[in-house]
Order: C-alpha cells, then sequence, then structure tokens
C-alpha cells in the first residue's frame, strides 16, 4: 500500500519546476541567438543592389535634411500664432478717489474703471506675416527635399562607381593571367634561341603595366567602398554588389520634364 505525504510531494514538484526554470529560459536564448545569427547571415549573404542602396539612404534620415524639416515645422507653428491678434489687455484704474479716507461714496466723482483693450493691426498685416512666413517654411522644406536628392545622387554614383571597378578588378585580372603566360613562353623561346630580349622585355613591361593597374583598381575600390560607407554604413557597404546592373527607366518626353523642372525644390528654394 503506498502512502501519500501530504505536502511532500507538492514541494517536490515546485522544486522540479525552479530547477527547470533556468533550463528553459537557457533554451530560449540559445534558439533566438541562433535564429539572429542565421538572419544575419542571411542577410550578408545577400548581392547589394541599386535600388536597395537607395532605400538604405532614405531610412538612414540625413542630420542637415532632418534639422530643415524640424526648423520647417518651427515656422509653420510659428505662422499660426503671428497670424492671430494679439491678446487684449484688461484695464483698471481708479479715478478721484479720496486719499485721505479712502472712502468710496465720500466723493460723487469717485470712479471704477474696468476696460478691455484690443490691438488691430494695420491693414492685412497679419495676412501678410503668414504668408511670410510659410513661405519660409516652404523654402526649408524645399532645401530638405533638395539635400535627400544629393545624397541619393551621390549613393547611386557611388554603387555605379563601385560596380565599375570591380568588374574592372576582373578585367585586370584575366589581362595579368594571360600575359603572364605569355612571360613564360617568351621566356622558355628566349631560353632556346628562338626569341630576342627585346620580346622579352616588352612582354614583362605590359605585365609590370598591367600589376600598377591592378594597384589603382584597388585603390578606386576602396575609395568608392568609403564613400558609400558615409551614406549606408560599414556593413552594408562591404556586401557583395548586385551581378548586373539595374534595370533603368527610359527618359520622359521634354515636356514631361519641364513640367518636373518646374517642381524641382531647387527652383522652391
Amino acid at each position: 500500500m503506498n502512502y501519500r505525504i501530504p505536502g511532500l510531494d507538492d514541494n517536490r514538484s515546485r522544486t522540479k519546476a525552479t530547477a527547470d526554470a533556468p533550463l528553459a529560459r537557457w533554451a530560449v536564448m540559445l534558439i533566438l541567438g541562433f535564429c539572429l545569427i542565421r538572419f544575419s547571415a542571411a542577410l550578408a549573404g545577400t548581392d547589394l543592389t541599386l535600388d536597395e542602396t537607395v532605400k538604405l539612404v532614405i531610412a538612414r534620415q540625413d542630420p542637415t535634411g532632418a534639422k530643415h524639416i524640424e526648423a520647417s515645422n518651427a515656422l509653420t507653428e510659428r505662422a499660426v500664432s503671428d497670424s492671430q491678434l494679439p491678446d487684449p489687455q484688461l484695464r483698471l484704474g481708479l479715478a478721484n478717489w479720496p486719499t485721505e479716507s479712502f472712502n468710496y461714496e465720500q466723493d460723487p466723482m469717485t470712479q471704477v474703471q474696468v476696460g478691455i483693450q484690443q490691438q488691430f493691426p494695420r491693414g492685412k498685416t497679419l495676412k501678410a506675416t503668414r504668408m511670410r512666413i510659410a513661405a519660409e517654411s516652404d523654402v526649408e522644406q524645399a532645401a530638405a527635399a533638395l539635400q535627400m536628392r544629393q545624397i541619393v545622387l551621390e549613393a547611386r554614383s557611388s554603387w555605379l562607381e563601385l560596380y565599375y571597378w570591380n568588374r574592372a578588378r576582373g578585367s585586370v585580372a584575366q589581362s595579368r593571367e594571360a600575359v603572364r603566360e605569355l612571360v613564360g613562353v617568351v621566356e622558355s623561346s628566349f631560353a632556346t634561341g628562338l626569341q630576342n630580349i627585346q620580346d622579352l622585355l616588352r612582354a614583362e613591361l605590359e605585365l609590370s603595366l598591367l600589376d600598377d593597374r591592378a594597384v589603382d583598381v584597388e585603390r578606386q575600390i576602396e575609395t568608392h567602398k568609403a564613400d558609400l560607407t558615409r551614406f549606408i554604413g560599414a556593413a552594408d557597404a562591404s556586401r557583395t554588389l548586385a551581378p548586373g546592373l539595374p534595370d533603368l527607366p527610359r527618359l520622359p518626353e521634354a515636356e514631361q520634364l519641364q513640367v518636373a523642372l518646374l517642381d524641382h525644390p531647387a527652383l522652391r528654394m
């Protein structure tokens, strides 16, 4: 016959649950860490396209553009406040007050004066003030838009330059390999007397020029990668670029360009 001691089994269950709680927390943390590592690896393994570069630039919110936006919002609030009538003023006064007895009923000429004073600006001053400050707010908005367009343009140029020099690296590497093999063939032919020293020197000079070209290509890659880092950060700038150029839209017609030009932020400043 089994006997159950009251409270003992409950204490054992609580002790086991307490001991298993830290293990469960550690298991959840390990799973989340593994998922985060896999997600980061997958993101790092994706190619950086031109469109994604533009999205990353816009998401970073340039501080200069944010400063213009804040100034515009402040001017908008100021335009509302400055276009209102001044606050009315309450005036209180005493006239013919007896200073000896301070008795209000002593002199029938004693008066208590109460009044409200309101100033009205001349003409359409309030409307003109509101329009002027609103125009200043629009200028700040245009400056923010122009700043963002300039940053996007520079980021696009950096991506395209980096794409070009990455392709140039491959072309120079292939040329160096071909010329290096040619130098080996000329050296063998020179050793057997089939080639003269001028052919060997010409081949070695060509290889030396390609070596210098390779150094210049690497310098250009590092320069444009540094430029791209300023816009999207080092982590995204170090990703491999997409292998092909994006499909850029065709230029609109001249009439559409003229209409869009009139709405350009540079003309609204």
